[in-house]
Formats: structure tokens, C-alpha cells, sequence
């Protein structure tokens, strides 16, 4: 088999993944002669990089799964998902996918490591008083993975930040009377004394 070069495994794979659905463009980046069309190959490699991948706030990119479809990576739903989770390209996710479902078959090891690094971004928010990020970086936690850290939950009175207790403390004066009036109905128990000489009555 004779050697490639660079530039034509490149442009045969790029050939390939045409074919597959993961990329499309027109033109042929090989000619009959088998030399290669070096203009549409650069093209070709400039549209791969921007629609397989996305770059994320620290200036990293993602790239998204080989398995997605060309037409599913400019999906913006798609392009939002693994814009919005940095480290979930090894996801698989299509438009109309439950973003919660798909969090959550990250690899135990991927959602640990996601985890540390937002826990020492959220200890440093609070160190410096940055309560606005510091609720993000809660809520990014949470979202590594929802299912298991986001469970359904009563939402809280107008009135209140949290929940409010439900101790006895907190109960209404009307049930809380009414508790009263009941321990005070209640029938005495009377334990007799072991020493009580029954010959003196």
C-alpha cells in the first residue's frame, strides 16, 4: 500500500465522513490523478473544526461525539447543550433529548472531576463575597447530574428564600393549642410504690 501523505488521508477522510453524513460540501477533494485539491481542503478542515466543535469560557474547545450528523451539530438545542456543559462531549445528544438524562450518563469519573473543579470555583466565590456566582457555581453542581442532585421540590411561599420549618416550634397557634388541649386530656398513669405496706389499710 503505498504511503500518504498528510494531506491525503486527510482529504480521504473527509471523503468518508461525507459519506457517513458528518460533514457535507460540494466539489471533490481528490482528483481522478489522485492529487489533492489543496483550496477545498483547507475549506473543508475550516468547516469541520467550526461546526464539530464549540469553545468554551476558558478558551477550550469541545468537540462534540463522531456520532452526531452534520445536520445535528448546527442543531442550536445541540450546539447549547455542549456549549452549557463543558466536559460533556462524550455524550451523546440530539435535538429533542432530555438534557437531564443525557447529564446523567456521564461517566462517574467525568461528573467527579466536574464536581471538584466547581467546588473550589464555588469555595473561592464565597471567600470573596461573589454571591451571584456563587449561586451559579450551586447550580452548576447541581446540573452535573440532575437526576440524582436536582430532585422534585415544593416551590417556596413569595415570603420566603428557603422553605419554611415545619418543627412544632413553627406550627400555627391553632394546631399547637390543640396539641396542648390533647396532652393535657390525656389519662395519668399511676405506677404503684413497691413499698407500700397494704397491711396498714
Amino acid at each position: 500500500m503505498p504511503h500518504l501523505s498528510w494531506n491525503q488521508e486527510l482529504a480521504a477522510q473527509m471523503t468518508e465522513h461525507r459519506q457517513m453524513g458528518k460533514i457535507d460540501f460540494v466539489g471533490e477533494l481528490i482528483y481522478p490523478d489522485q492529487s489533492i485539491n489543496i483550496t477545498l481542503l483547507d475549506e473543508v478542515q475550516e468547516l469541520w473544526n467550526r461546526t464539530r466543535r464549540v469553545q468554551q469560557q476558558d478558551g477550550y474547545y469541545d468537540y462534540m461525539p463522531m456520532e452526531l450528523s452534520y445536520a445535528e451539530c448546527l442543531d442550536s438545542s445541540v450546539r447549547s447543550f455542549y456549549l452549557s456543559n463543558p466536559g460533556a462531549a462524550n455524550v451523546i445528544y440530539r435535538p429533542g433529548d432530555n438534557v437531564k438524562v443525557a447529564l446523567s450518563k456521564q461517566p462517574g469519573s467525568v461528573k467527579r472531576s466536574r464536581t471538584f473543579t466547581l467546588k473550589a470555583e464555588l469555595v473561592r466565590a464565597i471567600d470573596y463575597d461573589d454571591w451571584k456566582t456563587a449561586r451559579e457555581l450551586m447550580a452548576a453542581l447541581l446540573d452535573v447530574d440532575p437526576l440524582n442532585r436536582r430532585t422534585p421540590s415544593p416551590q417556596p411561599s413569595e415570603e420566603w428564600d428557603c422553605a419554611p420549618s415545619t418543627s412544632r416550634e413553627a406550627e400555627e397557634p391553632v394546631e399547637k393549642r390543640r396539641r396542648e388541649e390533647e396532652d393535657q386530656a390525656a389519662p395519668v398513669r399511676r405506677v404503684a410504690d413497691p413499698n407500700f405496706d397494704w397491711g396498714t389499710v
